[in-house]
């Protein structure tokens, strides 16, 4: 009987030495075997022909290792579809190559710059060189030039030098910016809430600052650093109508783009949220909002884990 009879092979392709040469199962990945027609004939000059059981069995392996390739296959695809998806995700990922870039973070849903303290921008360009002057500046007292000494002739008394006392000077502490003096509180000071901040400003002359141009605006938010500020903004008295406390004019806005920014009020919310604050650049609501203002419950703002915070502030009185 011939072991090889019922064997998988694909076909005889010839004779050799007397013997019968099959193809191999291709699966197996050999080129050919030589196959022997009585039962113990198991070598071939000294080279042992597979049995019907080995080829089934290293057939079974292979079947078994190409599963194993499928699902590799299939987890690369998977891993391929989500670095596609993230990659789609960022419309306009940062490049993080301002002077002030520290590092890229990703918030689950978009690629920001964070940076350093002091810079801010989607790029972290921005910093303390682009703002105005931040340190007070103090200009010399100036005198008058005293007449010459009188002569021989003369006798009218030589004039009295006047000094100018300084008109843009602010305490220590506080920085200069068109003729007012701004204070923010410090890592000294605890985050606290909006009727806290005009208390403390209100203790040192001040008022919780309002902001009535871009320049102002981005001159505070290079203060801001890594802070939300509270600012001098509120609807408590009629909702959606914002004013000042210090009772300039609202003639300037830079709501952020996810606030109503007609009466920056949620559906069902109204007189919930009649405060306003300064938002920080990196923020997993807003994404890059540096300078950009959002209202926040008076009673502190919710960073959406349900726990509700306090903020720092920034004072401004004039020189």
């Amino acid at each position: 009987m011939d072991p090889f009879q019922d064997a998988n092979w694909s076909s005889v392709v010839g004779m050799k030495e007397g013997y019968r040469v099959f193809t191999n199962v291709p699966e197996v990945g050999l080129t050919e075997t030589v196959a022997v027609t009585h039962a113990d004939g198991m070598y071939i000059a000294g080279e042992k022909v597979a049995t019907v059981r080995e080829v089934q069995g290293v057939s079974s392996e292979l079947q078994h290792t190409r599963a194993e390739l499928q699902d590799t296959r299939a987890e690369l695809s998977h891993i391929i579809s989500t670095l596609a998806t993230l990659q789609s995700s960022c419309s306009h990922p940062p490049v993080c190559m301002g002077p002030g870039g520290d590092k890229l973070q990703f918030n689950g849903t978009h690629w920001l710059c964070v940076c350093t303290p002091g810079y801010y921008g989607e790029s972290c360009q921005f910093g303390p060189t682009d703002a105005p002057t931040l340190s007070p500046t103090t200009h010399e007292p100036t005198s008058a030039s005293p007449t010459a000494a009188p002569t021989a002739i003369s006798t009218s008394p030589t004039s009295t030098p006047t000094t100018t006392p300084p008109t843009d000077t602010c305490d220590l502490d506080w920085h200069h910016f068109n003729n007012h003096c701004y204070f923010k509180s410090t890592e000294a000071n605890p985050d606290i809430l909006p009727s806290d901040a005009r208390a403390a400003c209100h203790a040192v002359g001040a008022e919780l600052t309002s902001i009535q141009s871009a320049e102002e605006n981005d001159f505070i938010a290079s203060l801001a650093a890594r802070d939300m500020l509270w600012l001098g903004g509120s609807d408590i008295t009629r909702e959606g109508a914002w004013t000042w406390h210090d009772g300039t004019a609202w003639s300037y806005q830079n709501w952020w783009r996810g606030s109503a920014a007609a009466s920056n009020t949620r559906v069902g919310e109204e007189g919930q949220f009649d405060c306003l604050m300064m938002n920080y650049a990196i923020w997993h609501y807003c994404g890059s909002c540096v300078g950009e203002w959002s209202h926040y419950p008076c009673n502190g703002w919710d960073d959406g884990y349900g726990s509700q915070r306090r903020a720092k502030y920034i004072c401004k009185k004039g020189v």
